[in-house]
């Protein structure tokens, strides 16, 4: 059969991502993004979704069953015996021809990898990047090689029967960085918040920012919050931002730069979707979580782990922990060299490179010179 480095050199090398929509979708685009500043056009990608994008739509007590068994190791053998033929023949009619590389970027998705490359005519090496801090089982289906973001994922993944050889361990998952040369700019006379949420979340939000502003410390802080597609969200906060005293309040659009919104921000303010976190934390900014989900728990965990802000779902330790921020400098700088710190072990190029060799596949320029 032959390598992937002579396939290349009559085409580009075909990247194919399997995902499932949302945050999963958001580390695909963030790999594809650094995969094309290291190798531009000698790369062709293309994202999937194992879940439909209109051609094999997954039913919501499917999802629901998926989700609950992802930590029962015989539950995820059980559901990846009856619904493997079905996800294989949706996921085969989105495929380019001869794909080189295909990653899975979502659990269900991990457990098709394998049996996807063996049904194609030249069997692709697989990649497996753990969309999420916290690792259940259904993320360890046979790969190549694996990437996780968080040390008890890396325990998992071996316990599970992972080779270390093929392991990878990330301090943050890929995520959108903000734009090449940004500079923050010079001190606002109040601290600016970046507060992003979603649905239920959103109500918790603005009830949180309410009682904030009953606080003196209000009157150093200004945030602004990103609404989403939601209009419900938007008009609360547009309403809110008219009867508070002390605090600033303003909707942020929907196509907001959301990096770019968190790298000029001192704090971020979120719902811990383990994407959105990523994000903030690359742009080197500390963050306060008030609110996750069950699956988002080593999510919030991670802020502690690294020192990077504070996860609480209690109003009064969150409005403490503002008031700090905005009274206290310390507290705020020491959250912020975490996040800088954090932010410098970001997946990026190197990353790339080194996964890319790890997988044996490499690019050689047309005139048949270095990788």
């Amino acid at each position: 059969m032959a390598t992937p480095t002579a396939r290349v050199a009559a085409r580009p090398l075909r990247v194919v991502y399997l995902g499932a929509g949302g945050d999963h979708h958001g580390v695909a685009a963030a790999l594809m993004a650094l995969v094309h500043g290291v190798y531009g056009p000698g790369v062709a990608q293309t994202r999937t979704d194992l879940f439909g994008g209109g051609r094999w739509p997954m039913p919501a007590w499917v999802a629901r069953l998926l989700h609950a068994a992802t930590d029962r190791p015989w539950m995820v053998a059980a559901c990846a015996v009856l619904l493997r033929p079905l996800a294989l023949r949706g996921l085969r009619g989105q495929l380019p021809s001869e794909p080189d590389l295909l990653v899975a970027v979502h659990a269900s998705a991990a457990q098709c990898l394998q049996a996807l490359a063996a049904s194609l005519a030249r069997p692709p090496r697989t990649a497996i990047v753990v969309t999420d801090y916290a690792a259940h089982a259904a993320w360890f289906g046979r790969a190549d090689h694996v990437v996780v973001s968080s040390p008890g994922a890396a325990v998992r993944a071996l316990e599970l029967g992972v080779p270390a050889a093929a392991l990878t361990l990330n301090t943050l998952l890929p995520c959108r960085r903000p734009a090449a040369g940004w500079v923050r700019g010079p001190a606002a006379p109040r601290l600016r918040v970046v507060a992003v949420a979603r649905g239920r979340s959103g109500l918790r939000l603005v009830q949180l920012l309410r009682q904030l502003d009953t606080r003196p410390a209000a009157s150093r802080l200004s945030v602004d919050v990103l609404c989403g597609p939601g209009l419900a969200l938007r008009r609360s906060v547009q309403a809110l931002g008219g009867e508070l005293r002390r605090l600033e309040v303003r909707a942020l659009d929907e196509g907001s730069d959301l990096p770019g919104q968190f790298a000029a921000a001192d704090l971020a303010l979120l719902q811990a979707s383990p994407q959105t976190l990523s994000e903030a934390l690359a742009a080197g900014t500390p963050v306060l979580t008030f609110d996750w989900r069950m699956h988002e728990d080593a999510s919030a965990r991670l802020l502690s782990q690294l020192g990077c802000g504070l996860a609480s779902r209690e109003p009064a330790e969150l409005l403490l922990a503002l008031e700090a921020v905005a009274t206290d400098g310390h507290t705020l700088a020491r959250w912020a060299a975490a996040a800088r710190s954090a932010a410098a072990q970001a997946p990026d190029e190197v990353f790339v490179q080194r996964l890319f060799a790890r997988l044996a596949l490499s690019l050689r320029q047309r005139a048949g010179g270095g990788a």
